[in-house]
């Protein structure tokens, strides 16, 4: 699995520039080289090394990030300045340190360099079947992002975004799935084959031209900038150094935690707990269900609204509470104005007779499509979406309902293009076609007859339920609702929910509803039904297609233990036990950090949270140290930027 280790480097490209700095930012006020290579800092903790930050890298700090502090956070340009050195500085010391540390223990990628305070010694500069090599990473780093300064340049004055084609309102996205940023290895050689592209368009070299009187007015090109060639400026041979040195840091903090990692599963000896075995988390699991044995009613209703796969609610310490999921049908601004003018003074059951005249002519669509024209994994002969973006298996996906134009197809270099359309339907027949769906992974309409069972007849919903129901036995329950949820539902706080909205018991006379009463007494009734239910029930903003969730009667989960709840929740892949995942988990703990599966959060929580702590110390330690306790380590030269401040 791909790691995602916390960048601890200062080192922000120029991509968060404004266009404003760089159309017209002038710091320097003194054209001279000389004054450029003016020593602003000095650091060397110990003899053989030391890093210098020149005036010309202070500038270039500067108006890489330093300025938003002045502009949008009210810093004076000395307290800017100041908090630009002091973020080099530091950086530079555990740069410093982290090159000792992974030569000390062996962490060398180049042995060929034999300087240990190289950078590139501990960089792999031969790329890998997966991936670029670090060398090349980080001139990736450095080319998208001077790239990206070329297109806002380019686009400057434009009305539309770059990339912005679509034709339809953006749909919401499953968590996680918004944005691919999963850069493949081919894409990153490709960008450092095609190099900055200049090219002979006008608006191109323009945004060109801006770029390197930029860099010139503020004496960032350099004493070898020619022919046109960014890689000759100083600016990049300096977010390249950068950049290789945040590509350091990462290897110290893996290394640094693995090493601590491995130390904990020797020594931990707290509360027995030894690590060593699947038996030691189920202890963790057990833990965790004492501590929610104990909660308060207030805790616990705290507990349910902010749970999530990674912090679930493993114990129901009150009931009756739980979740249902809400797909909202909602009305257009017609229906809202009528509904507006139902006569206030009516009873409520004329009330909802007549709101129901007037939703009986909501209208129904996918609002996937753009989704489709977005390309998120679209499948021409299917309509179906994969991967992030659909919750069931292949077979009971949802395909797109609707129309779709094919504008450009597929090649072998490029993705096709669509248009997409979808076309209204009644409630009615949506009802039916969703009922289908569930039951057969078919959504098409039937001849099925429309009925309300009699346990929703209470007086609050008397005349406010459309349809109502049970299903038997549907595989996939939750993930087709979800499905449905991402497909057609109006209300955006219905998506990307853990197990939809909670339900907590009827109000006394002192307190109001949560929810419209409608909603909440349907809710309530959902929980006492369970299994897989649903109702249709109505409000003033249209009809809530209600899904039995889950529910928490006290007691519930008492007798749950973690391997019941895993095998309820996480998928173990291709281990044929949850012993045979832990081990495999535990071997390569730092690998498998993006993982959502409870069994690695429960043992995040336990061991990660402490080596994580125990490496900020580290650095905090060490910039302590070389900064304040150890003389001449670090040094500063106020004289040098003084000019600045003017």
């Amino acid at each position: 699995m791909k790691k995602r280790l916390l960048a601890i480097a200062s080192f922000i490209m120029a991509l968060v520039m404004s266009i404003a700095c760089l159309g017209g930012c002038n710091l320097v006020t003194i054209d001279s080289d000389k004054d450029m290579e003016q020593v602003v800092a000095t650091v060397s903790i110990e003899s053989g090394v030391s890093s210098k930050l020149y005036k010309q890298e202070l500038i270039m700090d500067y108006l890489n990030y330093g300025y938003q502090y002045v502009q949008a956070q009210g810093y004076t340009m000395e307290q800017a300045l100041e908090l630009v050195i002091d973020s080099r500085v530091n950086t530079m010391i555990l740069t410093q340190y982290a090159m000792k540390y992974l030569d000390e223990n062996g962490e060398v990628a180049n042995s060929q360099i034999t300087d240990k305070w190289n950078p590139e010694r501990y960089l792999s500069n031969v790329d890998t079947a997966d991936d670029v090599s670090d060398i090349n990473q980080a001139k990736y780093t450095v080319y998208n992002a001077i790239n990206s300064m070329l297109d806002s340049f380019a686009t400057e004055g434009d009305s539309t975004k770059v990339g912005e084609s679509s034709i339809q309102a953006s749909r919401a996205t499953p968590t996680g799935a918004a944005v691919d940023t999963e850069v493949t290895k081919d894409e990153k050689l490709e960008v450092l084959a095609d190099g900055f592209d200049i090219g002979p368009d006008a608006k191109r070299r323009e945004a060109f031209n801006k770029f390197i009187n930029f860099l010139k007015i503020n004496n960032l090109l350099g004493n070898d900038y020619k022919n046109n060639d960014i890689t000759t400026t100083a600016y990049y041979k300096e977010n390249l150094q950068n950049a290789k040195e945040a590509i350091v840091l990462e290897k110290f903090e893996e290394a640094y935690k693995k090493q601590a990692l491995e130390e904990l599963n020797l020594n931990f000896d707290e509360d027995t707990n030894n690590l060593e075995n699947f038996d030691d988390a189920k202890v963790l699991f057990e833990d965790k269900k004492q501590d929610q044995m104990d909660m308060t009613n207030e805790e616990f209703v705290t507990a349910l609204k902010e749970a999530t796969a990674q912090s679930p609610v493993l114990y129901g310490a009150y009931g009756t509470y739980g979740y249902v999921y809400n797909l909202l049908l909602g009305i257009d601004d017609v229906q809202t104005s009528l509904i507006g003018k139902i006569d206030a003074s009516k009873s409520d059951s004329e009330k909802a007779l007549e709101r129901a005249d007037i939703l009986a002519t909501t209208r129904i669509k996918d609002l996937r499509a753009s989704w489709v024209e977005a390309n998120y994994e679209y499948d021409e002969a299917t309509k179906k979406f994969g991967g992030d973006y659909t919750f069931t298996s292949v077979d009971n996906s949802l395909p797109f309902q609707g129309d779709v134009e094919v504008l450009k197809a597929k090649t072998d270099d490029e993705d096709a293009e669509y248009r997409a359309t979808a076309p209204y339907i009644g409630l009615d027949q949506f009802i039916r076609s969703m009922n289908n769906y569930m039951k057969t992974g078919t959504f098409a309409d039937t001849a099925e007859t429309l009925t309300v069972d009699s346990v929703y007849n209470t007086a609050t919903l008397a005349g406010s339920v459309k349809a109502s129901g049970t299903y038997s036995n549907v595989e996939e329950y939750k993930e087709k609702i979800n499905e449905l949820l991402f497909a057609f539902s109006t209300d955006d706080g219905s998506l990307n929910t853990y197990k939809g909205y909670v339900i907590q018991p009827e109000v006394d006379a002192q307190k109001s509803e949560e929810y419209v009463a409608t909603f909440a007494e349907a809710g309530r009734l959902l929980l006492s039904v369970g299994g897989q239910s649903y109702v249709i029930v109505a409000s003033d903003f249209g009809y809530h297609v209600m899904f039995f969730s889950e529910v928490f009667n006290a007691g519930t989960g008492a007798n749950l233990d973690l391997e019941q709840f895993l095998n309820a929740n996480c998928d173990k892949g291709e281990y044929a036990s949850w012993s045979a995942y832990y081990d495999a988990m535990m071997a390569d703990f730092f690998e498998w950090e993006d993982t959502d599966n409870y069994l690695y959060v429960l043992m995040a929580a336990k061991c990660q949270s402490r080596v994580t702590n125990k490496f900020e110390r580290l650095q905090k330690s060490t910039i302590t140290k070389y900064l304040y306790q150890t003389e001449g380590a670090v040094e500063i030269n106020t004289d040098s930027y003084a000019d600045l401040l003017g």
